[in-house]
């Protein structure tokens, strides 16, 4: 059939048109998951051996072992403390890691929307003792007794209550040393610090006994309420309730000499 070259240009210019159209559709059903759900991820530096900047240390590890196995976008930066908690008040980034909305609701965030995953660990304050000393079952079991408790612990008001004989130490090893050698009969202490203090002195996780309970803050990504983190929380509970049931997990707390208490 003949075709006036007038008609074969136009018919060409239809075409390509067309075909412009079909590729800006085409464009708009295959943007990549990771595009359209990317998280951003912060947490803080916490210390050697719970974490630092590079994302080494127990909480570190924690978080980097469950992202690898989340096929979503993330991205995850360690701040210094204050950053990371402006960071994430400011909406820089969609999540923090590492405490719950309980903790952050304390430091007066009190009006930010937020929800939280499911819980990967357990951090405690406890009453510390050696292991063949009498159970402390409450405060009062405190009176006179000789407890150690770093500068500045909110415990101090509390231990004042009972009439303990508060003794203040600079730091957790100090603290541990002075139990070890029955200098003073209990210590006030979170977990996972002081097992990992404790590892630094060379000694097992049973070398001393959590006794009272005084508060818990579970570890959790905390988030921003959007439908990006709803789509991470989708992601991301399935996969720690497996992960903190695993070998690698249990293996990594023990890496760290800190012992599985959920409770």
């Amino acid at each position: 059939v003949y075709i006036p070259p007038i008609k074969k240009k136009f018919l060409a210019y239809i075409f390509q048109k067309l075909l412009r159209v079909f590729i800006c559709v085409q464009c708009l059903f295959y943007i990549t998951p990771a595009q359209a759900k990317e998280v951003k991820i912060v947490s803080m530096v916490l210390g050697k051996n719970l974490q630092l900047a590079d994302k080494s240390g127990l909480y570190g590890d924690l978080a980097t072992q469950i992202l690898s196995q989340q096929s979503d976008d993330v991205e995850f930066a360690v701040y210094p403390f204050r950053r990371a908690l402006e960071a994430f008040y400011g909406k820089e980034f969609d999540c923090i890691w590492g405490l719950d909305k309980h903790f952050l609701h304390k430091l007066g965030y009190v009006e930010m929307d937020l929800a939280q995953s499911s819980r990967i660990f357990n951090s405690q304050q406890r009453i510390f003792l050696l292991p063949r000393a009498t159970q402390i079952n409450a405060m009062t079991d405190l009176k006179r007794k000789r407890v150690g408790v770093l500068n500045g612990s909110n415990l101090t008001s509390r231990l004042k209550k009972v009439s303990a004989n508060i003794v203040r130490l600079p730091n957790q090893e100090t603290k541990l040393m002075m139990l070890m050698k029955g200098r003073i009969e209990a210590i006030g202490g979170w977990i996972p610090d002081i097992y990992i203090a404790l590892s630094t002195l060379g000694y097992p996780k049973d070398a001393i006994l959590p006794s009272l309970k005084l508060t818990e803050s579970g570890v959790h990504f905390v988030c921003h309420k959007n439908h990006a983190t709803q789509e991470f929380f989708n992601n991301i509970n399935p996969i720690i309730e497996r992960y903190t049931k695993s070998k690698q997990y249990l293996d990594t707390l023990d890496k760290y000499n800190v012992p599985n208490i959920q409770d």
